[in-house]
């Protein structure tokens, strides 16, 4: 499925370009122009699930696989439609969320859903926000490499998705989504004191990162850092991106 996905984008009203001199290219790379855009498909090669890698040379397949998501900007997670995403799914979208790429869910094979009785966009749906609840922030394409359907929807949504990585807030802005934000609900007391936050500012893109200053930064829980994320992805979407929440003591 991945191999014929890769043809497919390689494939008609797309030019493959050449490496230029001096530069240094990964072997199963692939340079290509679309609508005068830029991009390198960095194959992963395959990775096996941990009970099937054996000898040394999957170990360093498997490994190399894993190091090539860091050289993405924005991973495309291709699962197989017929029997919906697996554990082998979930712990890659965690890495890829945990190494603070852009990530797309490709649900490839969707040509020979129609044959299955049980198997439809709302019970995959369902499967992905239980399954990859730690990746319900990536969009999702139901496609077929084989067929082309809705193959010519990724590139326009890679770039959505780099946009978003890319994103910047400003300081005032974000000031303001703060004081809304925590009338709408405060943070539970510490040692039955109020934990406050003062200010927010975003320190970085890819991914977007965000500082916000307290005067009891560590009263700032996990329940209520999802919270503030949550609110974030509300007001400014960042579709595809994951989000970092700093929080650090007002000097």
């Amino acid at each position: 499925g991945k191999s014929t996905l890769i043809n497919r984008l390689l494939g008609e009203e797309r030019h493959l370009v050449h490496d230029a001199p001096g530069t240094t290219m990964d072997p199963v790379d692939s340079r290509i122009t679309v609508n005068d855009r830029n991009y390198v498909l960095v194959d992963t090669a395959g990775v096996r699930k941990k009970r099937k890698i054996s000898d040394p040379l999957e170990q360093f397949v498997s490994l190399r696989a894993i190091r090539n998501i860091e050289r993405c900007h924005v991973c495309l997670l291709v699962i197989d439609g017929t029997i919906g995403p697996t554990d082998q799914d979930a712990r890659l979208a965690g890495l890829v969320e945990d190494r603070g790429r852009g990530l797309i869910i490709l649900v490839n094979k969707w040509d020979l859903v129609k044959d299955l009785e049980d198997v439809n966009s709302q019970s995959i749906e369902d499967q992905m926000e239980n399954k990859l609840i730690h990746a319900s922030w990536a969009p999702h394409l139901f496609m077929s490499a084989l067929t082309g359907k809705a193959c010519n929807k990724i590139f326009p949504l890679v770039e959505e998705v780099f946009k978003e990585c890319n994103k910047r807030i400003s300081t005032s802005e974000l000031n303001r989504w703060l004081l809304a934000t925590v009338d709408a609900h405060t943070p539970p007391q510490r040692h039955h004191r109020p934990v406050r936050l003062y200010y927010a500012t975003q320190t970085r893109v890819r991914p977007p990162t965000f500082a916000i200053f307290s005067n009891t930064p560590e009263g700032i829980k996990s329940p209520y850092k999802r919270y503030l994320m949550n609110r974030l992805r509300d007001a400014y979407d960042f579709g595809g991106a994951p989000i970092r929440i700093h929080m650090k003591r007002r000097r």
